[in-house]
């Protein structure tokens, strides 16, 4: 049996997403899912709780669909970290104007309170040490800024 809070898990697990499953998601999103009714719903409530300034962090945004492209296409000065590179170049060709960092969501390679909204979505399942990302998306929001994000619920026949 492994120890999930093992080290060596963890860094098994971050590789694994890193170069083998982020494969899956180069075209899965527009593909096979869309922009549903959900997203649409998510991106509404981004743009209302954008409040502290245009500039907003996507954690672990993979290609950039839908949430960093449609924000950034409503204004937005969006910056979107992932672990897999492959993702990120997908994203930056798709979308020129936002900003992409490689990088671990539970270690942000941001200065504190640099962003007036941090959101992940679809993502947070993917971390093997939930409260040290989330701990980050706070550290890196400014002071009356939000940060956003949704725990997946595979009962949710939406998400399902």
């Amino acid at each position: 049996m492994t120890d999930r809070s093992s080290v060596e898990y963890i860094r098994r697990r971050k590789e694994y997403m890193r170069d083998i499953y982020s494969n899956y998601w180069l075209d899965a999103g527009e593909r096979i899912y869309g922009f549903s009714e959900y997203d649409q719903g998510l991106c509404k409530l981004l743009i209302a709780e954008c409040t502290e300034g245009r500039r907003i962090l996507d954690g672990g945004c993979g290609t950039g669909y839908p949430f960093a492209g449609h924000m950034s296409d409503h204004g937005y000065s969006v910056c979107g970290i992932d672990i897999a590179t492959n993702l990120l170049v997908k994203c930056k060709r798709s979308n020129p104007t936002i900003g992409v960092s490689v990088g671990d969501a539970e270690n942000l390679c941001f200065e504190d309170s640099v962003f007036g909204l941090t959101y992940c979505f679809y993502s947070s399942w993917y971390f093997p040490r939930l409260m040290e990302a989330i701990s980050e998306m706070v550290r890196v929001t400014r002071k009356g800024g939000s940060v956003v994000f949704d725990v997946q619920n595979a009962l949710n026949f939406e998400i399902n």
